[in-house]
């Protein structure tokens, strides 16, 4: 990680948390900025990683569900200043192999991270 990720993990407590794109306030608004950037059809995106207590982000990943045809298909992405994060989220990425991650939905993935003891941060109202 970069070095202000280590000097995060060193000095503060980790939070493994997510976020879904849908349930957020300004959803219809983010995934509208997401299509303009990747011209995908973006239908939700589960972001995932870890975060100290005030919520910045140490390093995270996204799961995309893009519409393709009549189903939908599964984007993960990273960027590469966050790629060491994936050590860390392994365990998740690890027990997704055993899906079928273009049949596994949105909330099901999030149940999934509620059960593997992540935290929802979905930021659901304004304030």
């Amino acid at each position: 990680m970069k070095k202000i990720c280590e000097d995060k993990l060193i000095n503060h407590e980790i939070i493994k948390g997510f976020s879904q794109l849908s349930r957020c306030w300004d959803a219809d608004e983010l995934l509208e900025q997401r299509y303009e950037e990747s011209n995908d059809n973006i239908m939700d995106v589960v972001t995932f990683g870890l975060y100290d207590v005030e919520g910045s982000s140490i390093g995270d990943v996204s799961i995309e569900w893009i519409k393709r045809g009549e189903g939908c298909i599964t984007k993960l992405s990273v960027l590469g200043c966050d790629i060491s994060v994936l050590s860390k989220v392994y365990d998740v990425v690890n027990l997704m192999s055993s899906y079928d991650c273009d049949k596994l939905t949105p909330e099901e993935f999030c149940e999934l991270l509620l059960e593997n003891g992540f935290i929802d941060m979905t930021q659901v109202s304004e304030d």
